[in-house]
């Protein structure tokens, strides 16, 4: 199977068509990446670089690879980028419920300096009972919730002031 390395590696190669400034580039030695480029020509089943006299040509395999590794660590890199997002918290979804009487207050302003701040949350809005987002929070179905004290002692939930009015 191909990996991101070897793709590197031969993009590397192919926009050097050269091994060493490859090499260089990669702050590696030259034996190992000729070894990748082999290994890679042995699991596609195709020649990706035409060699002679140490002038390096991409194949028509080769020029082919090449587009689609280019993709490949673009997407690759991009995936990793979103999932650090969403674990630091700039993408995904936050499902919050709300009593209908805190849109009086200051929730509304919250939610839309909340929004500009993170354009790629997604916001879902649901308004709640007290009781219904006890149980939203415990199930899991509720990410956060703004309700109005008191809480039952056995929630087992936390709780933060978030406006005195």
């Amino acid at each position: 199977m191909v990996d991101l390395r070897q793709l590197r590696q031969f993009i590397a190669v192919a926009e050097e068509l050269h091994f060493h400034k490859a090499a260089a580039r990669l702050n590696m030695s030259q034996p190992p990446l000729t070894a990748t480029v082999r290994q890679l020509e042995k699991e596609i089943g195709a020649k990706l670089l035409e060699r002679s006299n140490r002038v390096i040509q991409l194949t028509p395999a080769g020029r082919a690879l090449l587009t689609h590794a280019r993709l490949t660590i673009e997407q690759a890199e991009l995936a990793v980028a979103t999932a650090r997002g969403a674990a630091a918290g700039y993408t995904g979804v936050l499902q919050l419920t709300y009593v209908g009487s805190a849109m009086y207050g200051r929730l509304a302003q919250v939610i839309r300096t909340f929004r500009r701040s993170y354009p790629n949350v997604k916001l879902e809005l649901k308004e709640a009972t007290t009781a219904t987002q006890v149980a939203a929070l415990r199930e899991g179905t509720s990410d956060l919730a703004v309700l109005l004290p008191p809480l039952p002692d056995d929630t087992g939930l936390r709780m933060s002031p978030f406006d005195e009015d």
